[in-house]
């Protein structure tokens, strides 16, 4: 577990300890987040996404001088990152009882430390070095834990194959020249959105940091990230599947695109099940998504469809320190 954890992040020999111990999150909990309060601009996004208003919609300036802007890259009102939901839908993933704890071998005894506040990136980061620190013994704990979670949500072969390189939440942005100048735009000074995504971008940090930084979900941070790329404000990623990771995450591309973007399916396939998906829904009146088009075809496994799927509706939920 140790060198998945160092792959993670970048960790610093004198970052400080982390409080108290973290307790397990309960298995199909919660469907959608509501963004906490904080600092004052980030109170003004939060209000702009409980208004409906997307994060990202302010027109991009150019220098004459810069690469051009790139028509039609706004937001579409489709695209707006998703605004609270209804109170009985909020985001409640409360501890189970302690009754239902100590699964695979841990206590059924409810811990008597505080509750571990993961309130920030560092904190994040505060956490895997002190997992660093420890027997290898005790790491094999952490590791089976996240392990048999994880596997409710992800095939074992999407597991094996995970790699930090993929995840968007742990890039860093390059940032380019034409964001540099953007910067010191009075439209993107009066936007807090894109000014903290460009100064983010610009002091190297990770996604994941931005994300927890402004409670932001993975979801707008990527529709940020989208736009900043056709502006050409920051680099794309060299590696493609976390570009295609980033642009579904965003709203750029559905299901079946993607999956051809990370080599998953071929091209043929996919216009394969596009047709079948027409002829079901033209000739039979039925209306089917591709994913359960694909499953049946054998193209994709459930499974896996599933997980991909799920990830997705995962990444709508904003950061939440637990």
């Amino acid at each position: 577990m140790m060198m998945v954890l160092q792959k993670l992040f970048n960790h610093h020999a004198n970052t400080t300890g982390a409080k108290g111990q973290g307790s397990p999150l309960p298995k199909g909990a919660g469907t959608y987040g509501v963004l906490a309060s904080g600092a004052p601009d980030q109170q003004q996004q939060q209000q702009s996404v409980l208004a409906g208003k997307p994060l990202f919609n302010a027109a991009l300036p150019t220098p004459a001088s810069a690469v051009p802007y790139v028509a039609g890259t706004e937001l579409p009102e489709a695209a707006a990152f998703p605004s609270s939901p209804p109170p009985s839908e909020a985001y409640t993933d409360n501890l189970p009882p302690a009754s239902q704890l100590g699964k695979g071998g841990f206590a059924n005894k409810a811990s008597s430390s505080p509750p571990l506040a993961l309130n920030s990136f560092e904190d994040i980061e505060a956490l895997l070095y002190r997992i660093n620190h420890l027997p290898l013994w005790v790491k094999q704990v952490f590791y089976t834990g996240l392990r048999d979670d994880l596997e409710h949500f992800m095939t074992s072969k999407t597991l094996v194959n995970l790699k930090s390189e993929h995840l968007p939440q742990l890039w860093e942005p390059h940032f380019l020249e034409a964001g540099a100048y953007a910067l010191t735009t009075s439209k993107i000074q009066n936007t807090p959105a894109l000014k903290a995504l460009l100064e983010s971008a610009h002091r190297k940090e990770k996604v994941l940091k931005l994300c927890s930084d402004k409670a932001w979900s993975l979801e707008q941070a990527c529709q940020g990230l989208c736009m900043a790329m056709e502006n050409q404000w920051i680099e794309q990623p060299a590696e493609p599947q976390l570009l295609a990771a980033v642009r579904y995450m965003g709203n750029r591309t559905r299901l079946g695109e993607y999956l051809v973007e990370i080599g998953r399916l071929d091209k043929e396939h996919l216009d394969q099940a596009l047709q079948t998906q027409q002829y079901m829904q033209s000739a039979l009146g039925e209306t089917m998504g591709l994913g359960d088009i694909l499953i049946r075809l054998q193209l994709i496994g459930q499974a896996e469809a599933e997980a991909i799927l799920f990830l997705k509706h995962e990444s709508k939920k904003p950061y939440k320190a637990r």
